[in-house]
């Protein structure tokens, strides 16, 4: 703790950034020197330095009152809160989809209940399910989880299979929680920034460049989250030849999968044994209050994964599980095909506003940059919150992204028009 604030004094006291790739480089080489010259386990030795770069970075953003992003779900309470007031809120800065389940769900829930199955179940879920999603992935039953949501399905593996001191990989933009789940368990994080004049692909030899001895993990979410990217076969394939060098995990999360415009290519065919896929019923089937996802990996992965999600609650609720059974036998394109409606109608909105983007290849967002220069993400969605729009501020998803917002499609279209009109109107008076 002692060594951790002086790091972090020294650090304030140089000025430096709270985090500084280049001085921590330098750091860890010089710590593997002497960690060489005394014997001492290179990757042990990582794991430590890591353990206190964390430490010191803690106490340097609490002496410089660092402030966190704000995040999509403080603009959902903001929301809430202005129209609990009774003013009207377009909600277009959390990815819930406004569709219904399938209505058959309430009938296998009930049928759930009335035949008794309300038991523990096995913490990797009931048989039935397990069977069931093995088949439509090409897995076998050992190969599947059952999790409560996909955010846990995350979290149940950087917990479960990385330790204190480790890192991770992550390219972003990026949804936070791979971060928050990350941080919760003292494993560090290395970002891999990402550009709109790029495309939002990343550049595989940064990554490449961003392994040292405590990487473990390299964290895909694709289609992307906030920018509706997809990763072309080939980046694909040298990523998983990356992982295969160094025997990384890949912690690949696919809940927009069937929400793809251009064609989508799982980490699953790639047929890597360290690869563990999420996925989720919450963007597919509209069963966001369910908590119900699951994980695709090998049959030793899911063991791993599972004594942690048995320890915390034992299993995901019975009479859920064959909510989520009824739900594979229902069709959910015609949700999909009303989403990419949507999205066709932020696109060519947008296109007429002073903003800057790529057209998404699949999820329900479109990641727009601001081009006015006297405008912020923050200024700008406490602004339209004013107006009775929410969308998300784009420095949610990477603190390098302060200049764009995250728009969801997940609101009837007169709905999106209206949420437009008012965009298009701050904008053009460039507040």
């Amino acid at each position: 703790m002692e060594l951790a604030q002086k790091i972090g004094e020294i650090k304030a006291k140089l000025g430096m950034d709270v985090t500084d790739d280049q001085v921590e480089s330098e750091i860890r080489m010089s710590v593997l020197s002497l960690a060489h010259q005394i014997g001492l386990d290179p990757s042990y030795s990582s794991r430590l330095l890591n353990l206190l770069l964390i430490e010191s970075v803690g106490l340097q953003r609490k002496q410089k009152t660092v402030e966190h992003a704000s995040s999509h779900m403080d603009v959902l309470l903001k929301a809430k809160q202005i129209e609990a007031s009774g003013m009207p809120m377009v909600h277009l800065e959390i990815g819930e989809p406004d569709f219904r389940p399938p209505r058959s769900i309430k009938d296998a829930f009930v049928n759930a209940i009335d035949s008794g199955r309300h038991r523990y179940t096995d913490a990797r879920g009931i048989e039935r399910l397990r069977e069931k999603l093995a088949l439509i992935h090409g897995f076998t039953k050992e190969t599947v989880m059952v999790t409560p949501g996909g955010r846990f399905g995350v979290y149940a593996s950087i917990a479960s299979l990385l330790k204190p001191g480790e890192e991770i990989v992550v390219i972003e933009p990026s949804w936070p929680a791979y971060s928050d789940c990350a941080a919760l368990n003292s494993v560090k994080v290395k970002t891999i920034k990402t550009t709109l004049e790029n495309q939002w692909s990343p550049d595989v030899h940064e990554i490449d460049n961003a392994i040292n001895d405590a990487t473990k993990m390299i964290v895909l979410n694709y289609p992307n989250n906030p920018t509706g990217k997809i990763l072309d076969t080939d980046t694909n394939e040298r990523i998983i030849s990356l992982a295969r060098e160094h025997d990384l995990y890949i912690l690949s999360d696919e809940v927009y999968s069937k929400y793809c415009v251009k064609k989508f290519k799982s980490i699953a065919e790639y047929n890597y044994d360290k690869s563990i896929v999420i996925e989720s019923f919450s963007k597919t089937y509209a069963m966001t209050g369910f908590r119900l996802g699951y994980l695709l990996s090998s049959a030793i992965i899911v063991k791993q994964v599972a004594k942690l999600l048995a320890f915390a609650m034992t299993s995901v609720a019975e009479p859920l599980q064959y909510c989520a059974l009824n739900a594979l036998e229902t069709d959910y394109v015609t949700n999909v095909e009303e989403t990419r409606i949507r999205l066709h109608t932020l696109v060519e909105r947008l296109k007429k506003m002073d903003v800057r983007f790529t057209i998404p290849d699949g999820s329900m967002y479109v990641y727009p940059r601001i081009n006015a220069k006297t405008l912020d993400d923050n200024t700008l969605v406490n602004l339209l919150l004013e107006k009775g729009v929410a969308v998300a501020p784009g420095s949610a998803f990477g603190n390098s992204y302060d200049k764009f917002i995250r728009i969801s499609a997940t609101q009837p279209a007169e709905q999106i028009e209206q949420a437009m009109n008012v965009l298009e109107t701050c904008l053009s008076k460039k507040i």
